[in-house]
């Protein structure tokens, strides 16, 4: 898939990508949500809702009493959503918000969802800040961030491995249109922004061959992308990577593994 940006130019950003990636971790996911569905929030705001993946799993494990609102700068995204959501026996709004510039239009809400948003901004504390004078109270911030640097996939040799690390932060590290490696800025500003209380940790999903069918779209995506980025001398150590782990008629055995900053703050 070379398909990687939506509508309004955000790179990993489109459907095709968002929903790869998704029915990839759906089992982490499906946990995740239905430990936010403990917390039973009346309005839930999801912040850069794209087509609403996340709104639909939240859907099945919400009480159908939560009102739902998601953003969005990218119309065509939330036309996707409109359409997602025509059948949920709920209270859907959605709206087309550039969040980054008009924060302050952002709605009150219970439960603020700011999934993979922050390396699309640039000042994360005052963002975070702004969400928290909106807050209803006893609601939640929550956050989940990944960094292109927790990503992995193996067995590889070491030199190998850091020709292409260096090669793919050297494209991208000083991108102009999102962060790669951002772990590090969201966690320093979750804890430089006013909150009460924090609960920090990390989300790892692992898969080693064979794949689940659901997961190789998203694994070939992941390297598709990085090829599309990295040096020729790097492609053609990926490209000798790919072959023999995921082309071959008998690929050799092979991993995945990826982390996720998530965060609740309230």
């Amino acid at each position: 898939m070379g398909n990687w940006y939506n509508d309004t130019g955000s790179p990993l950003s489109s459907t095709q990508w968002l929903m790869a990636h998704h029915l990839a971790k759906l089992p982490e996911r499906t946990k995740f949500a239905q430990r936010l569905a403990e917390r039973r929030p009346h309005v839930l705001v999801d912040l850069g809702c794209g087509p609403g993946i996340w709104m639909e799993l939240l859907n099945t494990h919400m009480p159908t009493s939560c009102r739902f609102i998601g953003l969005d700068a990218d119309g065509n995204a939330l036309s996707e959503a409109r359409q997602r959501s025509s059948e949920w026996e709920r209270e859907v709004e959605f709206q087309q918000l550039d969040i980054g510039r008009n924060a302050e239009e952002i709605p009150s809400a219970d439960m603020y969802l700011a999934f993979n948003i922050f390396p699309y901004l640039d000042d994360i504390a005052s963002f975070i800040s702004v969400l928290k004078a909106k807050l209803n109270p006893g609601g939640c911030i929550v956050i989940r961030q990944y960094d292109g640097s927790m990503l992995r996939i193996g067995p590889m040799e070491p030199a190998i491995r850091i020709e292409m690390d260096l090669s793919l932060q050297a494209a991208v590290l000083n991108s102009e249109q999102f962060r790669h490696y951002d772990l590090d800025r969201v966690f320093s500003a979750i804890y430089a922004a006013p909150n009460t209380n924090v609960e920090v940790g990390f989300d790892t999903v692992t898969r080693v061959t064979p794949y689940p069918t659901e997961f190789l779209p998203y694994l070939r995506n992941t390297v598709g992308w990085s090829r599309q980025h990295i040096s020729e001398k790097a492609g053609k150590l990926l490209d000798k990577w790919t072959h023999l782990h995921l082309d071959a008629a008998q690929p050799a055995p092979s991993y995945f593994s990826g982390t996720d900053l998530v965060a609740i703050l309230s």
